[in-house]
């Protein structure tokens, strides 16, 4: 017949209580549970690494966008310059001729002027001596006095 005694786990040389084996179970779960949250936490950030390197990923191939733009204007503005030093040289050398062209121009002016005052003292010299003519010779048409 059987005992009304609880049964528990024997083993040769060990008995087992009932809070023990409850202590065992709680224990082996907790140990279950640790390396289950800690494969969670392992998880977690491996893919928080991932997000990380995934930001960085979009940082730098935002700043390597940036130096493109950035190369691209100062390729742009490199030949901008090189065509307005193109374009000074250009204008200083037209300059230049101009202003020799002006010095040539002032100094026909100043030849044409003495030339000129040459003339004119010619012309004033010829009507002195055509007046001086007229005058010594008299009056050679006589006067209409009415007669």
């Amino acid at each position: 017949m059987r005992s009304s005694k609880p049964r528990t786990l024997r083993s040769p040389g060990v008995q087992a209580s009932p809070l023990l084996l409850q202590t065992l179970c709680w224990k082996a779960l907790n140990t279950q549970l640790s390396g289950t949250l800690q494969d969670m936490v392992d998880l977690q950030k491996a893919g928080l690494r991932d997000v990380l390197r995934e930001a960085d990923v979009n940082v730098s191939q935002n700043i390597a966008r940036q130096l493109w733009d950035q190369k691209q204007m100062h390729e742009e503005f490199a030949s901008e310059r090189t065509s307005l030093q193109t374009e000074k040289a250009s204008l200083q050398h037209a300059d230049s001729k101009l202003k020799d062209e002006i010095q040539q121009l002032r100094l026909k002016l100043r030849i044409l002027q003495e030339i000129r005052a040459g003339h004119v003292t010619e012309l004033r010299k010829q009507l002195r001596e055509g007046k001086g003519r007229c005058s010594g010779m008299g009056p050679s048409f006589p006067t209409s006095g009415g007669t």
